[in-house]
């Protein structure tokens, strides 16, 4: 299956909120994809992906370039 980066952040976001204070990487959120049957990007996709849900408010990001994570936006959704 063949999705668009809006359904693959929606899928990421409903996850995520199963576990609303996890954190996502990259890789967590490739396996998550490839658990859901979606066409599993490369990882500069999903960091797109996690970058574009931070630069719309429903994503935090954390840590230096080397380490970065994300978590679920608790403080009020999307901008």
């Amino acid at each position: 299956m063949s999705a668009n980066r809006d359904e693959r952040l929606a899928h990421l976001i409903v996850e995520m909120r199963q576990q609303p204070y996890q954190r996502m990487t990259t890789g967590k959120a490739r396996r998550i994809y490839a658990r859901l049957g979606l066409n599993t990007p490369n990882p500069g996709t999903v960091r797109r992906d996690l970058n574009a849900g931070a630069d719309i408010g429903l994503l935090d990001p954390h840590g230096p370039d080397d380490g970065h994570f994300y978590t679920l936006n608790l403080k009020g959704g999307a901008r």
